[in-house]
């Protein structure tokens, strides 16, 4: 027997801190704004901050499952996802801003973003960026 399907949730869901340093009700208001934004723009994942081996992991888990459940074809699935994996480790592995020492080349923590979703004309996107060092330039 099949196991009924999980609740389907919402994109953004508000959960209030006492850490926030706004006023909540502004804060709340832009990222409903930005939720909204990335719905319309047609984002499928999106993700700014530091990157390792554990979080690109995890992170790819998650795009996995994002197309597989928007009903992405195989063939453009599978290079969606190797094109993710591969620009994330060279987030990892080349990115200027680091927490982890330079000549550190295990558990390398480096920050990049990265954004997948759907142009006009329906074509996948995917778009990295990190900082790099004007020595590499």
């Amino acid at each position: 027997s099949r196991r009924p399907a999980a609740p389907r949730r919402p994109h953004c869901v508000w959960l209030p801190t006492e850490l926030s340093i706004m006023e909540p009700r502004h804060t709340y208001d832009q990222y409903r704004e930005f939720c909204e934004l990335a719905r319309q723009k047609k984002v499928i994942f999106y993700y700014v901050g530091y990157f390792s081996q554990s979080i690109v992991t995890a992170m790819a888990e998650a795009v996995r499952l994002r197309l597989e459940q928007s009903g992405t074809a195989g063939p453009t699935r599978r290079r969606l996802f190797s094109s993710f994996v591969e620009m994330a480790q060279n987030i990892i592995h080349y990115s200027a801003d680091t927490l982890t020492p330079p000549e550190q080349n295990q558990n390398e923590l480096r920050h990049g973003s990265v954004c997948i979703g759907i142009d006009e004309e329906g074509r996948y996107f995917l778009l990295c960026a990190n900082p790099i060092s004007l020595d590499l330039a």
